[in-house]
């Protein structure tokens, strides 16, 4: 047993403890790769409550509704609906797929184009941006502070701590963030279409690790589990009124290995969510596509990359839309190679 456990960081009084708050994500991201963010900003309690309101309202809808707005990431179409089963992030365990349901959108920009989203989703439009901008702001909270205690160079005109948040802005030309709703339906001990490791634990979404640089996640109910060794798993407590937030590969590419980017998965926990069903809303942030991921001026940094199991060391990846086709293109490859009827994860 490793005996370790989630970090909890306290944001409160932010600008007067940046320093502090900074070591301790820092510390975070280099041991473990994930944090709960507690007495933070943004979104409002009422935001994060009327963001699950419509998260259920949405998958309450019927599934030829649901379909209507089908995700096909294999033509390129990533966002959209994808039901039961349709992704299997885990094939040497998986047979059949993760058991959950999701609807996926990209940065909900100022005069946007959704008519092709849900009525509902349409009709609540500046509810789910306004929970978007606030998700993305504490975010980019995050990456200010991760810029400092990483000692990056600070804005020469305004000595902000902008180096990573300045390519990760919520209003630009291509999208830098994507809103995820969760849910994963109640079930009874030995349904149909159970898979299991070897300790027996009911998966419900395979291990992985996402593809971006970092991830906030809200959650209902315990079931997300963080790999700390080998044969290891913590599950993650939920904390009322905190977010959790973990490292993406992109930041683990970027920082040479120094921030990890922890393999995780979600198990079934019915005496923890009794009866109910699981839900989660994640939001996941990526840089503009251009942006460069290497050779990031950090003296903390080690001077040669490891040999990462999603990338090799001789490949070649320079720019953050580079290294997302990578990995989409290697997931779709594996994936489809024995089962192409199933879908992929692509953050």
């Amino acid at each position: 047993m490793t005996g370790k456990t989630i970090p909890v960081v306290d944001f409160s009084d932010f600008e007067n403890r940046f320093a502090t708050i900074a070591e301790q994500v820092l510390d975070a991201c280099k041991n473990i790769g994930f944090f709960h963010i507690v007495n933070y900003e943004t979104p409002s309690l009422s935001q994060v409550d009327r963001a699950f309101e419509l998260s259920k309202n949405y998958f309450a809808l019927s599934t030829d509704e649901k379909l209507a707005c089908k995700q096909d990431t294999a033509k390129g179409k990533i966002e959209g609906y994808l039901g039961l089963y349709a992704q299997r992030l885990d094939p040497k365990i998986q047979k059949k797929g993760d058991y959950k349901e999701s609807f996926d959108m990209e940065t909900l920009t100022e005069g946007r184009n959704i008519e092709h989203f849900p009525k509902l989703f349409q009709e609540n439009r500046k509810d789910l941006e306004g929970f978007s901008k606030g998700m993305h702001a504490t975010a980019l909270q995050v990456l200010e502070l991760l810029a400092f205690a990483l000692k990056l160079p600070p804005n020469e005109k305004t000595g902000a701590n902008d180096w990573l948040s300045s390519t990760h802005q919520y209003e630009t030309n291509g999208s830098t963030s994507v809103l995820r709703l969760l849910r994963y339906p109640s079930r009874k001990q030995g349904d149909e279409g159970e898979e299991c490791d070897h300790k027996k634990n009911v998966i419900l979404a395979g291990q992985h690790t996402d593809y971006i640089i970092i991830t906030l996640l809200f959650q209902t109910a315990p079931g997300l589990q963080v790999r700390v060794s080998e044969d290891e798993w913590i599950t993650v407590p939920v904390l009322k009124n905190s977010i959790l937030a973990n490292m993406g590969g992109m930041a683990e590419f970027f920082t040479n290995g120094l921030l990890k980017s922890a393999m995780h998965r979600v198990i079934d926990i019915p005496e923890q969510r009794n009866g109910k069903d699981r839900y989660s809303i994640g939001y996941f942030v990526y840089p503009e596509p251009d942006t460069e991921i290497t050779h990031m001026p950090s003296p903390l940094i080690p001077s040669k990359r490891p040999d990462f199991k999603e990338i090799p060391k001789d490949t070649v990846i320079a720019t953050s839309a580079e290294y997302l086709e990578y990995r989409y293109r290697r997931s779709f490859l594996e994936k489809q190679s024995t089962h192409p009827e199933v879908d992929y994860d692509y953050i």
